[in-house]
Order: structure tokens, then C-alpha cells, then sequence
């Protein structure tokens, strides 16, 4: 077994998708439901199980033990013997993190870490062909990270984008210096929203992540497994949050539905997840409007019980059995008051 650990963005998962998934000499098994198929399988190669955010699953995965007696127990508590050459790997980021993320009794016992650090930057700016102002907002904010390069290519004014993407990445201290470190140095001028937002008055104030959020969906089904694929809307309660987004997804010609009818229109749609929501039906909606391309304003987020291991793996483009999306077009809207409101978390 190997833990790969690194902070987030920096190619983890990427790593497995992109490069060991392809290597003709193993087969890789996705999540803890394929252990019991990793276990039997006998077709030559070596068989990996990954699991991702092996830290923010709520578990201890103790039932990996077998891998150093012979056999494994699946969560049906069926004993499985082992393939001799089968390996694990599973990815974290740093514990400090917070959220879900936990001490694993299994990675405790049997330590055996490789650390994965941010890629240089010669290579991310030649990768994405980054242009003078892209090339200097991402030496400006070194904590970017390649989802937020392409994202920027992605959209209709890459530079705006650069813009609002690199000063979203920083603290909220850092960012009224951000902006007038960019506007001494490139044009900025926040475009001219043309939308009609019907009874949501679109104040000046709101124009600028009235143009991100419409640049965002806009190009959302273009998105394949990089980029961004959700956007924060944090403010007091009362606020209007939820009708905002609401506003901006029914401008953009999505059809509201009922969460349980998400993925079964023919039309571009997005549905409004409550936080009492439980988790077995907040994560089937999840996994069906990923599969077929939809949209989710996910309401309260930092009030409900958080699925990280869930979200990380549908933003990357693909879900917790290392599947790809059926249909382009995923996309989360995660409304959430301000942390000093009572009961709140970092989401």
C-alpha cells in the first residue's frame, strides 16, 4: 500500500486517471465497493485499488488489513482471498484540511507516504500557453492551481477571469491589494450584463459575480475533467442567495425541477437541494445530476453533513467508481451563510 498525499490541485487523482490507469501492465479498481473485485482479479496484471480522499470517508478502513494476511472482508462481511501482487493506493490531502478528514488507524499502522507538490511553474504556464497577463497573475498568486489555469482558457474573457478566479483564490485580506495590483497593471472593466433576472433587482454590487456565475454556466459543457465545476454564494442569511442563483440559472434557460426528477428531462435543468436533505437522497441527486449533465444549488452547504469524498471525485469529472460523467454539463451552485452565523462551518 502507498498514500499519496498533497495539497489539493497539485495532481493526485489526476495522477491515477491519466497515468497509472493507462500503464498496460495493471488494472485499476475504484473505490472500497471494488475491493472484493480487486481481490479475484486474476487477468495477468497487477490489480490497484484506488481510493480517493481515503481521510474524508467517515471510516478506518481496517477491512484493508488482509492485504498483509491473504484475504480481505468486504463490507457484506464476505472474506475474500487476495491476489499475491494486488496494491492499494489512496490519496489525501493534508489533514489540516478539516472537514471529514481523520487520523486513519490502517495508513497509522502500515506508514508508507509519498508526498506530491505543487508542479513547477514552467511547466503550468507551457502546458495552459499561458499569454503575458495570465503568465503574471499566475506568478502573482503561486497557490493556482491547474483546474483554475484551465478554467481561465475556458471562458469567454480569459483575462477577466484571470482576474476573478486568482483574487476568489486568495484571503479576503489579500484581495483589495490583488485588484489594485491588476488594475495598475492591465485594463479592467466588468462587463455589461445583458440579463434578465426577472423580480431579482441585479444591483452594481452584484454585477461582477453576476458575469462569473453566467461565464461559468456558459461554458460548463465544455468543462471535461479539469476546471471549475461549483461556485461558492456566501452572505448573511436573508440575503438572497438562493434566489440569486435561482435568477441566474432560469436566465441562462434552465428549467427548475423537483430533485427527484432530476436527470429524467430532456432539457437543461437544475434542481434546489434543502439542507435537512438526507444524505442517501442528497447523494443520489448528486450522482444523477453529474451523469447527466445538470445543474445543483446545493442550499446551506456549510449546515449539511458534507460528502467531500462525493463532491471531490463528480468536480474532478468522474464519480466514486472512477466512472465519467454519461453527459457534459455538471455543474454546483453551494449557497452558505457567513461562519459567524451559529452552526456554521467552513464548507
Amino acid at each position: 500500500h502507498v498514500c499519496i498525499e498533497g495539497e489539493t490541485g497539485v495532481g493526485k487523482t489526476t495522477f491515477i486517471k491519466e497515468v497509472l490507469e493507462k500503464q498496460p501492465w495493471c488494472t485499476v479498481f475504484y473505490g472500497i465497493k471494488e475491493l472484493a473485485a480487486c481481490a479475484r482479479c486474476n487477468n495477468g496484471t497487477v490489480p490497484i485499488l484506488f481510493l480517493d480522499e481515503i481521510n474524508a470517508q467517515g471510516r478506518q478502513f481496517n477491512c484493508l488489513e488482509g492485504l498483509y494476511t491473504g484475504g480481505v472482508v468486504d463490507d457484506a462481511g464476505n472474506y475474500h482471498p487476495t491476489n499475491p501482487h494486488m496494491r492499494v493506493v489512496s490519496c489525501q490531502n493534508p489533514k489540516e484540511y478539516g472537514g471529514e478528514r481523520r487520523e486513519i488507524e490502517f495508513l497509522k499502522r502500515h506508514p508508507n507516504t509519498i508526498t506530491f507538490t505543487a508542479l513547477p511553474d514552467d511547466y503550468l504556464a507551457s502546458k495552459y500557453n499561458l499569454d503575458k497577463v495570465l503568465l503574471q497573475v499566475f506568478k502573482k498568486v503561486p497557490g493556482l492551481t491547474p483546474r483554475e489555469l484551465e478554467m481561465m482558457q475556458l471562458m469567454p474573457d480569459p483575462h477577466y477571469a484571470a482576474y476573478l478566479i486568482a483574487r476568489c483564490a486568495l484571503p479576503l485580506s489579500k484581495q483589495k491589494d490583488f485588484t489594485y495590483w491588476f488594475t495598475g497593471r492591465f485594463p479592467l472593466k466588468t462587463p455589461h450584463i445583458d440579463i434578465d433576472l426577472g423580480d431579482f433587482e441585479l444591483t452594481e454590487s452584484r454585477q461582477e459575480i453576476c458575469s462569473l456565475m453566467c461565464d461559468l454556466l456558459s461554458v460548463r459543457k465544455k468543462r471535461k475533467s479539469g476546471g471549475l465545476g461549483a461556485i461558492s454564494l456566501m452572505g448573511l442569511p436573508g440575503d438572497g442567495k438562493s434566489l440569486f442563483a435561482e435568477a441566474i440559472c432560469r436566465a441562462m434557460n434552465l428549467r427548475r425541477v423537483e430533485p427527484h426528477e432530476i436527470g429524467t428531462v430532456d432539457v437543461d435543468a437544475y434542481c434546489k437541494v434543502p439542507a435537512k436533505m438526507n444524505e442517501v437522497d442528497k447523494r443520489k441527486i448528486l450522482l444523477t445530476a453529474f451523469h447527466a449533465g445538470q445543474v445543483v444549488i446545493e442550499e446551506e452547504a456549510n449546515v449539511a453533513k458534507p460528502l467531500e469524498s462525493l463532491h471531490n471525485a463528480i468536480l474532478m469529472g468522474y464519480d466514486e467508481e472512477g466512472k465519467s460523467a454519461e453527459k457534459d454539463g455538471f455543474f454546483i451552485i453551494r449557497t452558505q451563510n457567513d461562519l459567524t452565523s451559529k452552526g456554521r462551518r467552513p464548507a
